[in-house]
């Protein structure tokens, strides 16, 4: 799973091995590259309860807004176990590590920070850059732990006039019963 995403974690862990101060600039991009494949690695989950340009126009933040509307859960690590009827072993079991509105601000928008020229002739703390980016790739890094991607909930569907199903999560439409065809 996320392997788009972990290539970029990869290729970032080679920039900062290097020791050159201008090559961390290239772990920042590829570590928010990784985020945002992160992001766009949930969306085939909720493809009837999105919109369609999720992909095309929108960043992590209005992605991340979407699946909460989604699935109120959808910030949550998850563990996954699915089993036969009748039969007592376990048929399945797999993780999902969950992207979060946490990980926009502690690394995706910390690391966009060292992508712009400073301003006022302020030099980039390269140190503390190399630790914003370390602590980046170990929190990614998690995210190869994951061996599923799902969304199992009960849900309802109701056709739009458009002809298009729509589907809602029960627990997102207890929140908000508002149903709106993306």
């Amino acid at each position: 799973m996320h392997e788009k995403a972990l290539k970029h974690v990869a290729k970032a862990k080679r920039f900062l091995k290097t020791n050159d101060d201008d090559n961390l600039i290239y772990s920042c991009l590829h570590l928010r590259m990784s985020i945002e494949q992160l992001f766009y690695d949930q969306i085939k989950n909720y493809k009837d309860e999105l919109p369609l340009d999720i992909i095309e126009k929108w960043q992590p933040k209005k992605i991340i807004d979407a699946l909460i509307d989604c699935d109120p859960d959808v910030e949550m690590d998850k563990r996954i176990f699915l089993y036969k009827e009748g039969i007592k072993e376990q048929g399945f079991s797999g993780q999902q590590k969950a992207v979060s509105k946490k990980m926009l601000r502690e690394y995706y928008h910390k690391i966009a920070s060292y992508l712009h020229t400073p301003l006022n002739k302020k030099r980039i703390d390269y140190e503390k850059l190399r630790e914003l980016i370390k602590k980046a790739i170990s929190e990614l890094e998690l995210f190869k732990q994951t061996t599923v991607l799902v969304n199992i909930s009960k849900k309802i569907s109701y056709g739009c006039t458009c002809g298009r199903k729509v589907f809602k999560n029960t627990r997102a439409l207890a929140k908000n019963p508002v149903v709106i065809c993306p």
